[in-house]
């Protein structure tokens, strides 16, 4: 998740969108809740164009099929057809909706339909005159109607909803499967708890936790010179650096009593795409938080965005 998270933060570094990538490191759940929405949609909409997919693919292969028992068969060839196009459709289309294909066959009894007089060629796939062919003229229609069997937007977007909520309810506490993380915010730097959700309610791993990322991106600012903070959380404990109260300062060591339900934060994996915004961004994170431009920007921070770009990519792979 973290993966496209970052994903997505760079896309919008592309395009020069700078507020829109401080807004979503400042509300890492928004964030989060959007791209998830974003990922489910995809796979719903996939899932929609394969399905209609088939569905074409397999009401053809029955107009094709049901017309060669019609053109084989002596006489009422358009009740033969319909009968045997009545058999694939009920074989083929296991789904729902097979029954509202089926139920809206035209009724062939009597004259109105009868096409003996046309002969068994009028149920062969290749003639030459135009509107001959039983078979053509569906297959035609069929496939006009194709091009319509987009996506709703109302639908999709309500469907992925309901997914989303099913997997929450789901996960919720779960020791495998699809586990969606928590997400909660770190109460100094906001990187989102990066454990799976409802894990406070288990014996172990009852703590959050994150990779934590450079705190000056969220505005939080040295006390005495107000410059923007590069360091992470996890810096900030091994330098022994201090946190201002009201009441004073307390070391990063007692994050775990300032802060309760957090684990004491430890350097477990670098955030290179954050530190890249901090290192590249100070014009509009000093606009943004009304502080100063960090005067210290670690030289570990120049990351190339585009290698950064490939890290991604594997990991989502």
């Amino acid at each position: 998740m973290q993966a496209a998270l970052d994903k997505d933060l760079l896309q919008l570094l592309r395009k020069r969108e700078m507020d829109t990538v401080l807004k979503h490191i400042n509300q890492p759940v928004e964030h989060a809740a959007g791209v998830t929405s974003r990922l489910v949609l995809a796979q719903v909409q996939e899932c929609h164009f394969r399905v209609a997919k088939k569905l074409v693919r397999d009401v053809e292969e029955s107009i094709v099929s049901a017309s060669a028992s019609a053109r084989d068969t002596a006489s009422k060839r358009s009740e033969a057809f319909v009968h045997a196009l009545r058999l694939e459709l009920q074989s083929r289309l296991k789904c729902s909706g097979t029954s509202a294909l089926i139920e809206s066959l035209p009724s062939v009894a009597g004259l109105v339909m009868n096409c003996d007089d046309q002969g068994p060629s009028v149920f062969s796939l290749r003639v030459h005159h135009v509107g001959r062919s039983v078979p053509q003229s569906l297959v035609a229609r069929l496939k006009a109607l194709d091009d319509r069997l987009n996506p709703s937007t109302m639908w999709s977007s309500l469907i992925t909803e309901k997914i989303i909520q099913v997997i929450r309810n789901e996960a919720y506490g779960a020791a495998d499967g699809i586990m969606p993380r928590c997400g909660k915010p770190c109460p100094r730097c906001k990187c989102p708890c990066t454990k799976a959700l409802g894990h406070v309610s288990s014996t172990d791993g009852a703590l959050h936790d994150t990779y934590h990322q450079p705190e000056g991106l969220t505005g939080v600012n040295w006390h005495g010179t107000n410059e923007l903070v590069a360091l992470s959380c996890a810096t900030n404990v091994i330098k022994n650096c201090s946190v201002l109260f009201p009441s004073g300062k307390r070391s990063y060591k007692e994050f775990e009593a300032i802060y309760p339900g957090w684990a004491l934060p430890r350097v477990t994996k670098f955030l290179p795409l954050r530190e890249y915004i901090f290192a590249n961004c100070q014009p509009e994170l000093v606009q943004k938080y009304n502080k100063l431009k960090c005067s210290n920007i670690p030289a570990s921070y120049a990351h190339d965005l585009g290698e950064i770009e490939k890290q991604i990519e594997r990991l989502l792979r």
